[in-house]
């Protein structure tokens, strides 16, 4: 069931990104009650953060690899 994701987990999801340069996107469902978090890197070491607490709730995250992605036009 996929379901689309609140602005409250967005935004934890985004303080993430800034923590952790090596995710560079997220997507806007929930897949299997989990959210889809995309890489640069294929390991990712630093990253410990496996779920995101929201509202007393656990959702646990997916990280998916995609390599770097370069602008249109480069």
């Amino acid at each position: 069931m996929e379901e689309l994701i609140d602005e409250m987990i967005i935004g934890k999801i985004r303080s993430l990104m800034v923590k952790f340069p090596e995710i560079i996107g997220y997507d806007r469902k929930l897949r299997n009650g989990k959210i889809r978090v995309y890489t640069s890197k294929s390991e990712i070491q630093n990253i410990t953060v496996k779920s995101i607490k929201v509202k007393g709730k656990e959702i646990p995250i997916e990280f998916f690899y995609i390599g770097n992605v370069r602008a249109l036009g480069d």
